[in-house]
């Protein structure tokens, strides 16, 4: 083979894997947070950079790779894709650092990592990262398009074709075997639907017991998406589980495996068969729903009269209402009247409408706020400030919290501690005047939610007045107590208990903390966290822990192989090498994780800030990477300049530049696009000029002991900002990353580590 020509299929090999290995990190990701939850998700990005470190160990070992090698460290993909899926649905408890999660990013890592030894690291690193790219971008689009479960398929397909480009006879017979075996399998579970997560994942005792795939009551599936916001499942309870005259008439709607909310028969509710919106206070009002949901409140918000604007971010909840649930719904969703699909920070920057009721009910991003999760900006004191902002003078906030645990009663404290707060810089000086918070249980749906009981809480623009009382209690005495409990807990206290007596304490005396071991802060677009209640955050913590004890374990591993395998001393230039790489590793994730919570409030959701940033990273790295062959060490440092002024941009200025320039989450993802650009084209040089750098200054093949050590460093560093943004706030989060980076920045002044 020409070498010419072998050269490019080496960068090929090397597109092409990237691509591979960043699209299936998107679906392990999604499928942890499906059967798992958030914090799982997140792990699952730190195995599969932990993967990567020693993939690059493992590729020291490969002398000389042939075709039949690389088509041997695909198969071992192909095989480790499937065990990897059979993992998730057969064993779903034992997935922290599973073999056969980790396995696939080390066989793809191998073989990068061998052409970033043996050819320019900055051409490698560029094709590994546009590879990357593209991997991300596919994702957000074939996810929701073919569902987890078919992605798993489709990468074995991709994979199949890659080997395919062989030259070997035999190995092209065997590729054509196992894309013809895979596209089968793809296009047989398209139409049966028989691979389906909510279907075939066991349940067990790590899982939590209210996923729809733990119900002791079987189920017909009538509706299952996935999405870039959650996943859904639309189902009914079978005829010989079904418990009473409910199941009969209603289809239950599950958000990522957890049912919280229901599809009715029914076209208008009695008015007073709803606890959750009061319907003497306003006559023909005009509502704002925030997350319509499925049915959600439309029904009962409708049957108050008025015009109803409804806000949905998720695509597949509006095709499910207007396509399979419309009859079904008695057509629910023709019932709004104006339908934006977007999230409410965006609409509301962008509105100058106002509105007698805005509804917040029940919308984490999880099931409650006993479940951790991503970052929630609909609860914090700039999004609550902003809902009063849109109110007219009879308007109403209305909050509905559901309470499972301890956790949920203290952030339903949290949020009332913020609420008073905004209302308090509003002006209001007596916000007793203004709140009403009552409980209700819901007696024939708490087996089915598995909730408690619910808290509303009603913010009124104006004080309640003798009619706005009068009106309220006859509607209380009109309530359906066959079906509804109802407890008012302010103004008036109709049940003694240290969760109401800490609602008065909170309204009345607006107390720091009251218990020690809580912590009942302010929750601002800084710690957009409603969940996170204890000081201590023991789960957190925990997880931080194991997996710092597990970069630990690997470092020293890697410190032994340097010792033996490269036989040099740990030196003054070792240290000095190891020192940076762990540093651009810490510091460049942290950033990006920054960069992704700054700009989530103008994307529109989490996936959307996931796409942008990450795949701006990504591809302005790589090209990055590409231009600065032969930087010299001055202009590195210069880079290292670059990077901390452009960081130090993006918290101070930019983040408040973005909502003035646009409003719509589109315009807003461009111009963040273009923004983050220029320091994700500098933050892509330090890396392979430092390899570049190892090149130089020592014998054998140190490379990938440095790109390991590198990989560990940001297996830790994704985790770590994570529990520093939850504790600390993204500003001390962010200001590690560029301290990282500064620190780099100075070793190599200091050392000149590219001669």
């Amino acid at each position: 083979m020409e070498p010419s020509t072998q050269t490019y299929n080496h960068r090929f090999e090397v597109f092409s894997i990237a691509f591979a290995l960043l699209f299936l990190e998107s679906i392990f990701f999604k499928t942890a947070l499906y059967i798992h939850n958030y914090v799982n998700a997140l792990m699952v990005i730190s195995y599969a950079l932990l993967g990567l470190g020693i993939g690059s160990i493992l590729s020291i070992f490969f002398y000389e790779l042939k075709a039949k090698s690389i088509f041997l460290l695909k198969l071992t993909m192909f095989i480790c894709v499937i065990l990897s899926f059979v993992n998730f649905v057969a064993f779903p408890s034992y997935i922290f650092f599973s073999p056969f999660l980790v396995l696939p990013f080390i066989a793809g890592n191998s073989l990068i990592s061998y052409f970033l030894q043996r050819q320019n690291s900055h051409t490698i690193y560029f094709l590994d990262l546009t590879g990357a790219t593209l991997g991300v971008l596919s994702s957000v689009i074939l996810i929701p398009w073919l569902r987890e479960e078919n992605c798993f398929i489709l990468i074995l397909t991709l994979l199949a074709v890659s080997m395919l480009f062989n030259q070997s006879k035999g190995i092209k017979f065997v590729s054509t075997i196992l894309v013809l075996f895979s596209l089968g399998l793809l296009v047989f579970n398209i139409y049966s639907d028989q691979i389906n997560f909510a279907k075939i994942t066991k349940c067990d005792s790590g899982i939590n017991p209210n996923k729809i795939f733990c119900s002791s009551q079987e189920i017909d599936l009538m509706f299952s998406k996935s999405s870039n916001v959650q996943r859904i499942e639309a189902y009914q309870v079978k005829p010989q589980f079904q418990k009473g005259y409910m199941d009969k008439m209603e289809t239950y709607v599950a958000f990522d495996g957890l049912t919280n909310d229901r599809i009715s028969q029914w076209s208008f509710p009695d008015p007073y068969d709803e606890p959750r919106l009061i319907n003497r206070l306003v006559e023909n009002p005009k509502l704002l729903i925030i997350g319509t949901a499925a049915e959600g409140v439309i029904k009962t918000a409708k049957s108050l009269g008025g015009h109803l604007t409804g806000l949905e971010i998720n695509n597949q909840i509006i095709n499910l209402m207007q396509g399979p649930m419309y009859q079904f719904s008695n057509k629910a969703y023709d019932l709004i009247d104006t339908l934006h699909p977007i999230d409410a920070r965006t609409f509301i920057k962008s509105t100058e409408s106002k509105y007698d009721f805005i509804t917040l009910l029940n919308t984490h991003l999880v099931r409650s706020a006993s479940h951790i999760g991503s970052p929630e900006y609909l609860h914090t004191k700039e999004a609550i400030s902003s809902y009063l902002n849109l109110l007219t003078e009879k308007g109403t906030l209305v909050f509905e919290e559901r309470i499972y645990n301890e956790q949920t009663r203290l952030s339903v404290i949290k949020l009332l501690h913020t609420i008073v707060h905004v209302m308090k810089n509003h002006g209001i000086q007596n916000p007793e005047k203004h709140l009403l918070i009552y409980r209700w249980n819901c007696l024939s749906c708490t087996q089915r939610l598995g909730s408690k009981f619910f808290v509303m809480i009603y913010v009124k623009a104006k004080p309640y007045t003798l009619d706005d009382w009068e009106n309220i209690k006859w509607w209380n005495i009109g309530i359906d107590k066959d079906h509804h409990e109802m407890i008012e807990l302010f103004p008036a206290k109709k049940v003694e208990s240290s969760f109401a007596n800490q609602i008065h304490s909170v309204i009345q005396n607006n107390p720091i903390n009251q218990n020690q071991s809580a912590d009942l802060s302010i929750i601002t677009d800084e710690k957009p966290y409603p969940w996170s209640v204890f000081k201590n955050n023991k789960d957190l913590k925990h997880y931080l822990l194991k997996i710092g004890i597990v970069c630990l374990v690997i470092l020293m591993c890697l410190l032994g192989f340097w010792k033996v395998r490269e036989k040099q001393l740990i030196d003054r230039k070792f240290i000095l090498f190891s020192c940076y790489f762990a540093l651009i590793g810490l510091g460049y994730f942290i950033i990006e994780t920054g960069l992704m919570h700054f700009y989530q409030i103008y994307t529109g959701s989490p996936t959307n800030t996931f796409i942008f940033i990450l795949a701006t990273l990504l591809f302005a790295s790589g090209l990055g990477s590409y231009f600065s062959k032969n930087y010299s060490s001055k202009k590195a440092l210069y880079v290292f300049l670059g990077i901390l002024i452009l960081s130090i941009y993006h918290y101070f200025i930019n983040k408040n530049l973005i909502p003035l320039m646009g409003a719509r989450p589109l315009w807003n993802c461009v111009m963040i696009g273009f923004t983050v650009f220029p320091l994700g084209f500098l933050m892509g040089i330090p890396f392979p000029y430092g390899l570049e750098g190892v090149k130089k200054e020592f014998s054998g093949s140190p490379v990938a002991f440095f790109f390991a050590l590198n990989c560990v460093f940001s297996t830790f560093a994704v985790f770590f900002s994570f529990y520093f943004s939850v504790n600390y706030g993204f500003s001390i989060t962010f200001g590690s990353g560029i301290t990282c980076y500064f620190l780099s920045m100075v070793l190599l002044y200091f050392s000149r580590l590219n001669g």
